[in-house]
């Protein structure tokens, strides 16, 4: 028993001798060390509010020395340079303090913001320090110049462009804004309005020097009487000395509305397949025409009618053969793609727009590549991060 009780003595003494010699674990020295320790008063700071037009804004990051040993900033590196610093450089002794000054630039730089700067000193148990500091930074109130950026003559427009998306039945209206930076009253008339136009605003408005008004326009797409993509244009008569018309650009992507279709209507609709809607004509010379021909069947039960057909430039040429299809008949669409002035990997669309319920606008595509007699093919290898596809570097 007394032998039992000395082993367990002995034990006792050799776990308090280790942990007389083991230092406590948090990360850090503690200041009995003879080492130097870096301490911040804080490592983040909140600017909270910070107006763009007031330019640059500060903050201080104090630290002190409570090592045994001189403390020193060896770097200070910013995440962005939105930001700048400065910091204290010379050795901190023991008891001391130094700063790390860093400046935030919000200049284009509205909204919240949270920035790091990484700090490396000599304190062994803290070699790296991350400071951070945050915001929101409020944009500064822009000119009328860049309100209205549209300039036609003394009058600024926030746009001259309205652009709709609608059903080939529908109505809608929009609002052009616009401001008088001339020094005399401008009055506008609208003139020669195209019939699916119409100007909700007073026919003649009369606008004082440094004000501001607007012009409500409706577009009627029935009077329209497209399917698809249109432009159009219309002008703003005035009696501006410095230019007389302004023109207004008008964009539609005009549906057909099938929404009121019955189950028996849409039973007995139109139904359009094409035997390949992707066309790939391989590699051909710079300056060759290829031709393709894409096959639409009607396999619905009422006529199919084409509405449209458009590429998506003018070096693809497309011809439908006819416009109206019989169920259970077929017709084609001729597509020709000119490859004069273009090299390398082409890809060119055609849009067709039917009156098929269920698919009443279907992308067409045409691609290849083309070569010059005189140029290098240059082959990428996605392997090894060099891209995809054909290039060609002409001699």
């Amino acid at each position: 028993m007394k032998k039992i009780s000395l082993t367990i003595l002995s034990m006792a003494m050799f776990f308090v001798v280790i942990a007389q010699q083991v230092p406590t674990s948090n990360n850090a020295a503690t200041p009995n060390q003879q080492t130097p320790i870096i301490k911040f008063e804080s490592t983040t700071f909140d600017f909270a509010t910070i107006k763009e037009e007031k330019g640059v804004a500060t903050c201080v990051f104090k630290f002190k020395n409570i090592g045994k040993q001189e403390v020193q900033v060896l770097s200070v590196r910013p995440s962005c340079g939105c930001s700048t610093t400065e910091y204290t450089k010379e050795s901190i002794k023991p008891g001391g303090s130094g700063v790390v000054k860093v400046t935030y630039d919000p200049a284009n730089r509205p909204g919240v913001f949270n920035k790091s700067i990484a700090v490396t000193t000599n304190d062994p148990a803290a070699p790296n320090v991350t400071l951070f500091i945050k915001g929101n930074v409020l944009p500064k109130p822009k000119t009328k110049e860049q309100l209205f950026p549209v300039q036609q003559g003394n009058l600024r427009f926030l746009t001259n462009h309205l652009s709709f998306n609608l059903t080939d039945n529908e109505t809608k209206v929009d609002t052009l804004k616009f401001y008088n930076a001339g020094n005399t009253k401008i009055e506008l008339k609208f003139l020669n309005l195209p019939a699916f136009v119409t100007i909700l605003s007073p026919s003649v408005i009369k606008v004082n020097a440094g004000a501001e008004s607007k012009i409500i326009v409706k577009y009627e797409a029935a009077k329209r009487n497209e399917i698809g993509f249109v432009y159009d244009k219309f002008t703003i008569n005035t009696n501006d000395s410095a230019q007389l018309e302004k023109i207004v650009y008008l964009s539609a992507n005009i549906s057909e509305d099938f929404s009121k279709l019955t189950p028996e209507q849409l039973a007995n609709a139109p139904m359009l397949s094409i035997d390949k809607e992707e066309f790939d004509f391989g590699r051909v010379l710079v300056g060759e025409v290829v031709d393709h021909y894409y096959v639409l069947k009607n396999e619905g039960k009422s006529k199919l009618v084409i509405r449209k057909v458009k590429a998506s430039c003018g070096c693809t040429a497309t011809q439908p053969e006819q416009m109206e299809i019989e169920p259970g008949r077929s017709t084609r669409i001729k597509a020709s793609f000119n490859s004069a002035g273009r090299v390398g990997q082409q890809h060119k669309t055609i849009t067709v727009i039917t009156n098929d319920p269920r698919r009443s606008n279907i992308t067409l595509t045409i691609k290849g590549d083309v070569y010059k007699e005189d140029a290098i093919e240059i082959k990428g290898d996605a392997q090894k991060g060099e891209g995809s596809g054909t290039m060609y570097k002409i001699k």
